[in-house]
């Protein structure tokens, strides 16, 4: 009887594949209860015969020691379980068997590595794992492997392709964007299983960070933006995942100021979009200027982003027109507000003029020191760089700038709003006066005393004149309009250069007194009104006759006439004009002569040959204390008697020899011709030559009075010694001088009647347009028939204007 123990050292189910199995055997004699030696044992692994694989140990009595290495091939080739099989047998001993199974496992060293390797990794990366599966026994990779991905606890292994590159080399790829394994992003588990049967099963575990990618825009304002200090503006940020491109809500946005945390509201309005309220009346802005503003978003398991947004600030202004002062003045006429461009204001010329304007921080409320001022008047800038508790002057000067000026006035201070300021200003004279005052009617110059103007007489047309002169620069007023009211009626002045005057019609005035006002519409000057008082009397009626005058003439006979002025005074040094007509074709003649103390005046007058009447006409215009008068006379005309005026002078010619004196020279009648002798024909017409050229020589010179003096001469004188031809051509001549002399006048008095009406001045037009009447009238009278409708049309004129006026 046998009994065979079988025990393995080490005693376990499952072995490494590394360890050796030690497999003790008692073989036991149970009758002789001794070991049995000399037995033969096998070893069977999986039915295969293993004893030729291992050395069996006999250490004697019934002592048997079996090692089994489980790195033996091809027995325990694949690792797993194991059928262990001992046979003991001897002769003549019963055999024994016994059977064990065990497990032998693959000893194994799993390697995993991330590529690339770190602990934070962005929402956009991809991550490798690479897994080395080794026998650690063989030293081989093991292939075949079932590799397991966990993220978070949930299986990730089919979202990705694990490649199997053998050798035991495996890799894993994990893309963070994969849905929803990693939503959310922030902290990850990663577990990596690695399994295989019968070895040893392998269990990774890392933790990594996945920040999602972003990015911040700010889609408004533009950079480099500008706002006033009291503008309020809304900045506008995108919080943006950049990987998922979708808006990230919840975000934490700030801002700050100068590197200080700005307070403010911010409001997300969701889908990534975030909005800033930023005011830039708070104290963060003081001083105003380029701020960066810096905008941060935070959010849990995400990038932070920082953008800058750089504004300028601009300080809201404003300012006011504090004073305009002269010495001694303050010009402006009140308080303008800002931006005003209506009011003047007065200066007066020729101090200089103070401006002053304030400047100011309406945000604030305070003065803007340290600006600068820029005050453009008349084409020129004047700066004040200075301004002390916001006030800025500037001073101008105003000599010779009388007029009314726009002035532009800026305020600038770098940060700050500029303020443009614009008014008018008139620069003017402090005052005028009246220089070289005169008043006169009919010519005659009258008294002006204390304002007082006398010696005027009703009928006359008063002329007043007067220049006006600054008082300061002395310089007189050339172009200005001044009204003189008399008794409030108005007169418009006309101006000449620097004189102005009035040509008034008194008819209608009585014997009293006026008050005169002239007013002054100059511009840029004050004291614009002056009075005066004037006192008009009547005036003397005053008659013209023929004081002494012949009944009848002789033609060739000299007329001597005498006529005299009378009134309540006598009319002395008065202008009569005497017109002398004779028919026949003769021209009439004009001659103008002057009264004496008594208010006589004496003309002698050569009655011509072929004379058939004469007529006189006398006429005077009056003084300007005188009423005119006028006298139309006829002197009968007689033939002289036949009488041989050639045989007298032969007799008085016998009769010088006779009496041995030498000839005496007889002169015709008339032979002397103002202060002008000639003794025969030959002188005479010498005389006359000469004459005519003088005439001629003022006819070039358009002396036509002169003209017609000389040929009246000559005339007498042609007719004292029997030129008959040459009488005949000089009467023509005198009557063509005369037309000539007259419209020459006419034209004068039309141009300046137009001129009158022109200037709306109907009196002095109505007064021209009658002068005009008479002097056509006179060259009508002279044989120019044509102008008897010349004389009809002035006299409609003159009532026309009267009438307007």
């Amino acid at each position: 009887m046998t009994e065979t123990t079988v025990s393995q050292e080490p005693y376990k189910a499952i072995y490494d594949s590394g360890e050796a199995l030690n497999i003790s055997i008692y073989y036991n004699d149970t009758v002789k209860n001794q070991g049995i030696s000399g037995a033969t044992i096998s070893i069977w692994v999986n039915g295969v015969d293993y004893t030729g694989a291992t050395t069996i140990f006999d250490y004697g009595n019934g002592y048997y020691n079996i090692t089994i290495d489980f790195t033996d091939s091809p027995f325990f080739d694949g690792y797993g379980q194991f059928n262990i099989r001992v046979d003991v047998n001897k002769t003549s001993h019963y055999n024994s068997t016994d059977v064990f199974t065990i497990d032998v496992l693959g000893e194994t060293a799993t390697t995993v590595s991330q590529e690339p390797y770190k602990a934070i990794y962005d929402s956009g990366n991809t991550l490798n794992i690479s897994v080395y599966y080794n026998d650690i026994v063989r030293n081989s990779g093991i292939n075949g492997v079932t590799i397991t991905i966990l993220v978070n606890g949930v299986d990730y292994s089919g979202t990705t392709t694990i490649f199997d590159y053998g050798n035991g080399y495996y890799n894993i790829t994990i893309d963070f964007t994969d849905s929803p394994f990693f939503d959310g992003y922030g902290q990850f588990s990663i577990r990596v299983d690695v399994n295989l049967t019968s070895y040893y099963n392998s269990t990774d575990v890392f933790s990594i960070d996945v920040l999602g990618e972003s990015e911040l825009l700010i889609t408004n304002p533009p950079d480099s933006s500008s706002y006033y200090s009291g503008e309020t503006f809304n900045i506008t940020v995108y919080y943006n995942d950049t990987k998922r491109n979708e808006g990230i809500d919840g975000a934490n946005i700030s801002i700050e100021v100068k590197g200080s945390p700005y307070s403010t509201t911010i409001f997300d309005y969701g889908n990534g979009y975030y909005n800033i309220t930023v005011n830039c009346s708070k104290s963060d802005f003081y001083g105003y200027g380029w701020f960066a503003l810096k905008v941060d978003s935070n959010l849990t398991s995400y990038h932070n982003h920082t953008e800058f947004l750089n504004i300028k600030v601009i300080g809201e202004t404003d300012g006011s027109l504090i004073s305009i002062n002269q010495p001694d003045h303050i010009g402006f006429t009140e308080q303008l507000t800002y931006d005003t461009v209506s009011d003047s204001y007065l200066g007066w010329k020729p101090y200089n003029i103070t401006i002053k304007f304030s400047y100011t921080d309406t945000i604030n409320s305070e003065w803007i020191n340290d600006g600068t001022g820029i005050l453009n008047f008349n084409g020129e800038n004047y700066y004040d760089y200075e301004g002390i508790d916001g006030i800025y002057s500037w001073e101008i000067p105003t000599l010779n700038l009388a007029s009314r000026y726009s002035i532009s006035l800026t305020m600038m201070k770098d940060n700050w709003e500029n303020v443009t300021f614009q008014f008018y200003i008139t620069i003017g004279y402090k005052g005028l006066e009246i220089s070289d005052l005169s008043a006169s009617d009919y010519g005659h110059e009258l008294e002006i005393q204390d304002g007082i103007i006398s010696d005027a007489y009703i009928g006359n047309d008063l002329t007043i004149q007067l220049k006006l002169q600054d008082n300061i620069t002395g310089f007189y007023i050339n172009e200005s309009n001044v009204i003189l009211n008399i008794n409030d009626k108005s007169y418009e002045g006309l101006a000449l250069g620097s004189k102005y005057y009035w040509i008034i019609p008194t008819d209608d005035f009585s014997a009293q007194i006026y008050s005169i006002n002239i007013t002054f519409f100059e511009d840029y000057f004050i004291n614009r009104s002056i009075l005066y008082t004037i006192e008009f009397s009547e005036k003397y009626e005053v008659s013209i006759s023929l004081y002494e005058a012949p009944d009848n003439i002789i033609i060739g006979e000299t007329l001597n006439i005498k006529i005299k002025l009378y009134s309540e005074i006598p009319i002395a040094n008065e202008n009569v004009t005497v017109i002398f007509n004779f028919g026949g074709g003769i021209a009439p003649q004009i001659r103008s002569i002057i009264t004496n103390k008594d208010g006589v005046a004496s003309f002698s007058i050569l009655i011509p040959d072929g004379a058939e009447y004469v007529n006189i006409s006398a006429l005077y215009e009056g003084s300007y204390k005188c009423s005119s008068d006028s006298l139309e006379h006829a002197i009968n005309l007689t033939e002289a008697p036949t009488f041989n005026i050639w045989i007298l002078i032969l007799l008085f010619l016998i009769l010088g020899v006779l009496i041995g004196v030498g000839i005496i020279v007889i002169k015709r009648r008339g032979g002397i011709v103002k202060d002008i002798e000639v003794h025969d024909d030959i002188s005479a017409r010498k005389k006359f030559k000469s004459l005519e050229n003088q005439a001629e020589q003022l006819i070039m010179e358009n002396q036509l009075l002169k003209v017609i003096e000389i040929y009246e001469n000559a005339l007498i004188l042609s007719k004292n010694w029997g030129l008959k031809k040459e009488y005949i051509t000089l009467k023509e001549k005198i009557r063509e001088i005369n037309i000539i002399y007259i419209e020459d006048k006419l034209g004068k008095v039309i141009r300046k009647a137009e001129r009158a009406v022109n200037a709306n001045q109907y009196i002095e037009a109505a007064s021209e347009y009658r002068q005009a009447a008479k002097l056509a009238s006179d060259i009508f009278k002279l044989g120019i028939t044509e102008k008897q409708k010349e004389v009809k049309e002035y006299k409609n004129k003159a009532e026309e204007y009267e009438k307007k006026a």
